[in-house]
């Protein structure tokens, strides 16, 4: 946990040769201690066959998504998706979802919001937590949920998110496919982290 803490904190240069000049096992021991798509972010500039090492030695779900999430050009929204988040169908009852959240316990970061999907696993609607303690439990989140939804596509621009989340004041907005999928949420500490804090120190290193 602390060397992930530690390789988090790294400049990206640093992190992609720190990540080269280790063992792919123990590699793959700090990034069990750290999200995916933060993964993704320190594994696009590390050489194609220590990559391929070390999502060898991780759980078959998370290499599949780190390699989905590679596949993005830097500048989409894509690459930085969290792809943990919290979605419903539709049907879904306020009892049966405020029950499972007490069991799944989702982490502060991605419950901002709860996302309703259809059958097909399209966006529909979102809900907020508050709208679902004060519900009915007997309540379907189609009844209760908010239809006029902001989102962006995987392949929108970082620059069209940026902008979108500064214009509504979101902590988190969800990421969709061309056919309305939900494929992940974009976070506000990620956008600054990988968008506005680059590009400030860009700004300050020019100035200096």
């Amino acid at each position: 946990r602390l060397a992930a803490d530690t390789l988090e904190e790294f400049e990206d240069e640093y992190q992609s040769d720190l990540v080269e000049n280790i063992d792919a096992k123990l590699a793959k021991e700090i990034f069990e201690n750290m999200p995916n798509d933060e993964i993704a972010d320190i594994l696009e500039d590390v050489d194609e066959e220590k990559v391929e090492k070390i999502l060898q030695n991780m759980d078959k779900s998370d290499a599949q998504e780190i390699k989905e999430l590679l596949k993005y050009d830097d500048n989409t929204v894509g690459s930085i998706m969290n792809k943990e988040y919290i979605a419903f169908n539709q049907n879904k009852s306020v009892d049966e979802v405020i029950k499972e959240l007490r069991e799944t316990k989702p982490s502060s970061e991605i419950a901002y919001y709860l996302y309703v999907v259809d059958n097909d696993e399209r966006l529909i609607g979102v809900v907020s937590l508050r709208d679902l303690i004060i519900s009915s439990p007997d309540a379907k989140l189609k009844e209760i949920m908010q239809k006029n939804i902001i989102y962006v596509y995987d392949t929108d621009t970082l620059d069209d998110l940026t902008e979108l989340v500064t214009k509504y004041e979101l902590l988190a907005i969800p990421v969709v496919n061309n056919e309305k999928i939900l494929l992940g949420m974009a976070i506000l500490n990620d956008i600054v982290d990988e968008v506005l804090l680059p590009r400030w120190k860009k700004i300050l290193k020019r100035s200096a």
